[in-house]
C-alpha cells in the first residue's frame, strides 16, 4: 500500500498519492488549506490550540505521540503505518533547514522493507537497488552509494560502465541527463539518487 506524508512545505503536492497523512506541523498545513487527511500523527508541540482544532476538523484519526521519545515524529509515523501494511511512502517537506531532522529522514532510505521518496521544493530523493529510468526534469542528478555498489549510467553527461561505487565515493555528484530519459543500471548494491534544481 502507498501513502503520502506531509511534514512541511507542500510544493510537490501534485505528486501526492492518497491517503494523506499529516505529520505534526504538516497536519496543520493540510488543514489550513482545507485538505482532508486520513491520519494526523505527531506530538503536535509545534501547533497552537487553535491550529489543533483545525487538524481535528480535517482528519479522520489523530495519533498522539509523547513529547519525549527516542525517535522523530516521522519515524514514529512510518513505523505505525508499516504495521497497517503501508510499504511505499512519499514524504513531502522532508529536507529543510533542520539538518539533523533532514539527515534522520535520509536514514529512512536504509530500510529495505519500504520504498521512500523524499520531496522538497527543489529536489526529489529516492533510493534504489534495481535499474531505473529518470527524466531530464531536474538540472542535476547525484548518485551516492548506500552500500558498496556496482552501476552503469547511460543518457547522462558523464556515463559509467560497471563502475564500483563505494560508500563515500563522490564521483556521482552533479551529473546531468542529456536525453529525454537516462538509465541507472544498478548491477548490485543500493544507491541514493538525488534530482535537484538550483
Amino acid at each position: 500500500m502507498k501513502c503520502t506524508l506531509v511534514l512541511s512545505d507542500i510544493g510537490h503536492f501534485n505528486d501526492a498519492i492518497k491517503p494523506l497523512i499529516g505529520v505534526d506541523k504538516g497536519a496543520y498545513l493540510l488543514a489550513s488549506k482545507g485538505i482532508h487527511m486520513q491520519y494526523a500523527i505527531g506530538d503536535f508541540d509545534s501547533v497552537s490550540q487553535e491550529e489543533m482544532k483545525q487538524i481535528e476538523q480535517y482528519s479522520d484519526s489523530i495519533i498522539y505521540l509523547p513529547n519525549e521519545k527516542d525517535e522523530t515524529d516521522t519515524l514514529a509515523a512510518i513505523r505505525y503505518l508499516k504495521k497497517l501494511g503501508y510499504k511505499e511512502f512519499k514524504i513531502i517537506g522532508a529536507i529543510y533547514n533542520r539538518i539533523d531532522h533532514s539527515y534522520a529522514n535520509l536514514l529512512l532510505m536504509m530500510d529495505n522493507e519500504i520504498d521512500v521518496t523524499l520531496y522538497n521544493v527543489s529536489s526529489i530523493i529516492t533510493a534504489s537497488s534495481k535499474t531505473i529510468s529518470i527524466s531530464n526534469e531536474y538540472r542535476y542528478v547525484s548518485i551516492f552509494a548506500l552500500v558498496d555498489s556496482n552501476l552503469s549510467l547511460s543518457g547522462f553527461k558523464y556515463d559509467l560502465d560497471h563502475y564500483d561505487l563505494d560508500v563515500g565515493d563522490s564521483i556521482g555528484i552533479s551529473n546531468e541527463v542529456i536525453q529525454s530519459q537516462a538509465i541507472i543500471h544498478i548491477h548490485c548494491g543500493k544507491v541514493l539518487i538525488m534530482q535537484v534544481n538550483e
